[in-house]
């Protein structure tokens, strides 16, 4: 089960007393998390996108299961130069990018590109996935719409 930090437990607590913030906080984790792997991905509109996709490991010598995290460009503008969160983070101190980070980096910059391609596949296998969802889930509601009407006729 997915725990949220105590603060936040008992502040949603005291705003929401009727409701269980543990177990609804994990069945939405859940629910996204499902989602991502079903569909590919799990976009939250003005916040972020979850991406799942399979990749080959290297090191590890078999596919393995990418679950990433990117946040949304309209939230990362609001957020990058923030003059009251600038205030309120901690500083960290400039890293420098010489020639051995560049010589690091040079050796995965095919399994970059390769693994941003698949983010993006998983991206457009969500709006399809959730579509056809939706899809389904109105036509089993104007299915049962349809049943209750015949079942009071009778």
């Amino acid at each position: 089960m997915f725990e949220l930090p105590k603060d936040i437990k008992y502040e949603l607590k005291k705003k929401y007393p009727e409701v269980n913030v543990s177990s609804f906080f994990n069945d939405i984790m859940n629910a996204m998390i499902n989602k991502t792997f079903d569909d590919g991905s799990c976009t939250i509109r003005k916040f972020g996108k979850f991406t799942a996709f399979q990749t080959y490991s290297t090191r590890l010598k078999q596919n393995v299961c990418k679950f990433k995290f990117q946040l949304s460009t309209t939230f990362n503008k609001k957020i990058l130069t923030d003059k009251y969160l600038m205030q309120k983070l901690p500083i960290k101190k400039k890293t420098v990018f010489n020639e051995n980070n560049q010589k690091k980096c040079e050796q995965y910059k095919d399994q970059k590109k390769e693994n941003y391609e698949l983010r993006q596949l998983s991206r457009q296998t969500e709006k399809i996935k959730t579509n056809e969802r939706l899809a389904k889930y109105e036509v089993l509601e104007i299915l049962s719409e349809n049943h209750k009407e015949n079942n009071t006729d009778v």
